[in-house]
């Protein structure tokens, strides 16, 4: 059975990774709205539950709000998802963020389960660490890569950059290298190496190799 969320079927168990990694305080979900599919954004459970209590001193919900009526107010960017609907529930204390939604798979979500050759697996982590850039984030069933990212939220950015370290991969080309090779090594069950070297060997393109990875080993041909 789904789990459910204040009338949303959330279809998956783990997170959708079209949020930026660093971002710690809300979360992405692929669900269901009745017979709509979409892409169900809120702050984390665990502050929800506070925010309730009236322990608001770690609260987002005031900035998740003011994040979601700012994005209402101006068109989705190229590779952004466009927000549909922002929600109130609890008697309007708690927003909820609706946006369209992915038509795949994000790369990062395939980590946890995913293993494969060294050249595909080398592929993935360089795709993953572009993506920090601008880069496609999303295989699609019939293989194409594309772009859907959920759009910025400054506030909620702002507000969480005091905890940075200043080696996240979010903001440091170290900390991506770093990732990418953690990424090779979860993929592969093989020790780190020159990514592009061991990438260039995949015989074929990225998209549909991974496309029909995830048909022919995990059953995946639909993303719903």
């Amino acid at each position: 059975m789904p789990d459910t969320f204040f009338g949303f079927a959330r279809v998956t168990s783990a997170r959708l990774g079209v949020l930026p990694p660093i971002l710690g305080s809300i979360e992405a979900w692929k669900a269901r709205d009745g017979d709509r599919r979409v892409t169900l954004v809120h702050s984390r459970k665990d502050i929800i539950t506070s925010h309730l209590a009236g322990e608001t001193y770690f609260s987002n919900v005031e900035r998740f709000a003011a994040d979601l009526a700012d994005i209402a107010q101006r068109p989705a960017e190229s590779g952004e998802l466009q927000l549909l609907e922002v929600r109130h529930v609890l008697e309007g204390r708690i927003p909820l963020g609706v946006f369209e939604p992915v038509d795949g798979w994000p790369l990062r979500n395939v980590i946890g389960f995913v293993r494969c050759d060294a050249p595909l697996a080398a592929a993935i982590a360089l795709a993953i660490a572009a993506t920090y850039g601008g880069g496609p984030n999303i295989v699609t069933p019939d293989g194409r890569l594309v772009r859907q990212m959920l759009p910025h939220f400054s506030k909620i950015w702002r507000s969480e950059t005091p905890s940075f370290i200043g080696n996240e991969p979010d903001i440091s080309e170290e900390g991506r290298a770093r990732e990418a090779q953690d990424i090779f090594a979860s993929l592969s069950g093989q020790p780190t190496g020159d990514l592009a070297t061991i990438a260039a060997r995949l015989d074929g393109e990225l998209g549909p190799l991974l496309a029909r990875v995830l048909a022919s080993r995990y059953s995946m041909t639909s993303p719903w």
